[in-house]
């Protein structure tokens, strides 16, 4: 959950990827924003990145931008926010905030590879990052990384959740 300057409530508690079947290019998950009030403002395929590329028809279904109490929220599923083009898509529909949710694994370098990523996205695009990312147990992972954070503009980290599954961070953003 995060708070921006008017103290509005900004709920990403449908950003998390859903399964969904398979796209005529193979993407097999979507994900979604939902507002405060429970509407749906997006939805879109996760990106194929390890197949060929796209068919031409699939180029303006990339990077997702849904508005949110006026910020326009640029979504990631997974490993598109590992991968500077898919932030550099996005960003250049005009985004206030790159909006990902994703799931890092455990192990050496895992939580330092994670954090660059996202300092990177928000550094290069000049725009806010929010991580929502699995914590604890996960699917067939018995040990995920935890840190959903908040990085500002710059790249500086604001705020950062631990491993622990029950916590949460909050920051402001303007």
């Amino acid at each position: 959950m995060v708070r921006h300057e008017d103290e509005k409530r900004l709920s990403m508690t449908d950003a998390a990827p859903a399964t969904r079947p398979p796209s005529r290019t193979g993407g097999s998950r979507a994900g979604g924003a939902r507002d405060r009030v429970g509407h749906r403002r997006g939805e879109q395929a996760q990106q194929p990145f390890h197949r060929p590329p796209p068919l031409p028809e699939d180029v303006a279904a990339r990077g997702l931008v849904v508005t949110v109490d006026g910020w326009r929220l640029g979504l990631a599923i997974c490993y598109e926010a590992a991968v500077p083009q898919h932030a550099a898509d996005t960003a250049a529909l005009g985004i206030d905030a790159y909006v990902a949710s994703t799931l890092y694994g455990s192990g050496p370098g895992v939580e330092a590879r994670r954090d660059a990523h996202m300092r990177e996205r928000a550094a290069a695009h000049g725009s806010w990052v929010i991580l929502a990312t699995a914590a604890g147990p996960s699917g067939s992972f018995a040990e995920t990384s935890g840190g959903s954070g908040i990085w500002g503009r710059s790249g500086e980290l604001v705020a950062q959740a631990s491993r622990n599954a029950d916590e949460m961070t909050t920051a402001r953003l303007c």
